[in-house]
């Protein structure tokens, strides 16, 4: 170097600012690509402990989304310690959103990778994630659980405490105690609402629910216990109820007072099931058919029948049909059963006296064939089908028209 040279004071730092600048700047770009371009990772979690699957039939669990076009075995999931939850990872770009599913699949669906799908609660939306930034982890747990309310019935309760010294100042409150909540006191507190001393009360139980419960009094004297005396029905036995169907309402009447027990039964003198010794109507009175005893005899005419053979092939009537007319007026019809028999009989009722017009069609395709094949009796008349007559029912005969007169030419032996 010659003697005349020189060198700035400053040439060395400003070199060195700006390698150090353009590092910076490096740097600054690397970390912003890594964030904005990279990937993170999403843990996703399952309690599959509420669901009958997986089983032998649906033996995976996995995560099927919109990240690659809803193709099947996104994600495969594994229960590590066979406690029921499923888990399972995957990476995926940073800050990208994603829809997906729940499925399970094995033989029953020849290991599709869909088989049975679920999403969110009892609605079943699509689950959704948003992927954090580069390098980080994402915590997706999804609730397939569906608790859904149980279908209840109400049951209520009626006790009439009248004829008791209960409730007093020492057992002021009267409770219903059952099995339906493994006895417990103070099941349902009833409540004597308009001072008549019958007190009511009611109970909500699934539907179809079938328990025993008692009557109990408890107050000071038992120190609130919730059973303090308790009753039971007049027999020594606890009472029942069933509760009915969804949104019933049953009624169960507790009948404390063994005084003097009601004798139920039915009070109307003219049903044919009228209990003398009955003191309370229970609405079990039954009553005779229109025209008929309780017994079942006519009380006018004669019950009567129209009695059907189909010998030769058993296929009922074949078409055929018959009525019986008094006076013109058709008071019976059939046969009630169209369908195929070897015998059948139709109850025509109560008829009075008269004589009868029966009258026989031709069957199917206007066939007629004799007794032996089909045969309609009304009132030990036999008859063939395509064939009609007469048959008096009660003492006397039909009136046939005719000659009487034996020296006519035109003499009708059956005319009288």
């Amino acid at each position: 170097m010659s003697s005349n040279s020189t060198i700035k004071n400053n040439s060395v730092p400003e070199l060195f600012l700006q390698k150090f600048k353009t590092i910076l700047l490096l740097a600054i770009f690397v970390f912003s690509s890594s964030t904005m371009f990279g990937q993170g990772t999403v843990n996703f979690t399952v309690d599959m402990n509420s669901l009958d699957v997986p089983n032998a039939e649906y033996d995976n669990v996995v995560i099927n989304g919109s990240w690659n076009g809803w193709l099947g075995w996104g994600v495969t999931l594994a229960d590590e310690d066979a406690d029921g939850i499923f888990t399972g990872s995957a990476d995926f770009e940073a800050g990208t959103s994603f829809e997906y599913v729940v499925a399970v699949t094995g033989p029953a669906d020849g290991y599709s990778g869909w088989g049975m799908q679920f999403g969110e609660g009892c609605e079943d939306p699509n689950f959704m994630v948003t992927v954090g930034d580069s390098g980080s982890v994402t915590e997706s747990v999804a609730d397939v659980s569906c608790t859904v309310a149980p279908v209840l019935a109400t049951v209520d309760f009626s006790v009439d405490m009248n004829a008791l010294d209960v409730p007093n100042s020492d057992y002021d409150n009267v409770v219903v105690n059952g099995s339906w909540n493994g006895w417990n006191g103070w099941g349902v507190t009833l409540a004597d609402e308009d001072s008549n001393g019958v007190f009511t009360g009611s109970l909500d139980l699934d539907a179809g629910t079938s328990f025993e419960y008692v009557i109990a009094v408890t107050g000071p004297a038992d120190g609130y216990s919730g059973w303090g005396v308790q009753f039971t029905a007049c027999d020594g036995v606890n009472f029942m109820a069933t509760a009915g169907e969804e949104g019933s309402i049953t009624s169960s009447v507790a009948v404390v007072d063994c005084g003097v027990a009601p004798v139920l039964g039915c009070m109307d003198a003219t049903a044919c099931n009228h209990n003398i010794d009955a003191t309370e109507d229970d609405g079990s009175c039954d009553y005779a058919a229109e025209g008929v005893d309780c017994d079942g005899n006519c009380l006018e005419g004669t019950a009567m029948s129209m009695d059907m053979t189909s010998d030769q092939w058993q296929d009922g009537t074949y078409g055929a049909s018959y009525t019986v007319s008094l006076d013109g007026e058709v008071v019976a019809s059939g046969p009630e059963d169209t369908g195929l028999w070897a015998t059948s009989s139709d109850d025509l009722g109560c008829l009075v006296d008269g004589c009868y017009e029966v009258a026989i069609t031709a069957g199917a395709y206007g066939s007629s064939y004799p007794v032996t094949y089909y045969s309609w009796t009304f009132n030990d008349e036999v008859f063939a089908m395509n064939t009609s007559g007469s048959v008096y029912l009660g003492d006397g005969e039909c009136e046939t028209l005719g000659c009487t007169d034996a020296l006519a030419n035109n003499f009708d032996a059956s005319a009288n």
